[in-house]
């Protein structure tokens, strides 16, 4: 997968890619649009970009092909995390809100650490419309004070279903 699937959006994906090129990657980005305009392609894209291995001077990662596309690519890279609703434990099914506890467990007790195997932490809060208030809220200090080493995706269809203080701290 390159840039070259993403359609229509050149303005972002070339900020985007001047962002790792010059490695100046932010600790915050929302992708929002409407259902279906490839926002979480993008994010999984921007994610594999963020752990590339390549050394190519020519081109802007991702290169698709090192062992650290792959996995972000199959979704088994260690270091990229895709933060999902919890279970619901009466009847196994998964909640239709991410709470708190999701943001701890998948986020806050990793967001300062060191990076397993890849360059960086890169969270993905797809559906984050569905992240309830004091969740965000548990996340304000993270966005606040970011480490170097992480980001954090967040992706909606509905920008104004954010809190404007998580909007405000994030590219």
């Amino acid at each position: 997968m390159d840039w070259g699937i993403i359609q229509g959006q050149d303005a972002a994906v070339e900020s985007l890619r001047r962002d790792i090129s010059s490695d100046r990657v932010g600790g915050a980005y929302i992708f929002y649009g409407p259902e279906g305009v490839g926002k979480a392609t993008a994010a999984g894209l921007f994610a594999q970009a963020l752990e590339c291995e390549s050394k190519s001077e020519t081109e802007t990662p991702p290169c698709g092909v090192c062992p650290a596309c792959g996995k972000v690519e199959r979704g088994v890279h260690p270091d990229v995390i895709t933060v999902r609703p919890e279970k619901d434990k009466s009847t196994g099914q998964d909640r239709k809100t991410i709470g708190v506890g999701p943001i701890r467990e998948q986020v806050l007790e990793r967001a300062h650490q060191r990076p397993q195997e890849g360059r960086r932490l890169v969270f993905i809060l797809d559906n984050a419309q569905t992240v309830t208030i004091q969740a965000f809220n548990s996340l304000l200090k993270t966005l606040e004070e970011p480490s170097p080493d992480t980001v954090l995706i967040i992706v909606t269809p509905n920008l104004h279903a954010l809190p404007p203080t998580v909007i405000s701290r994030c590219r």
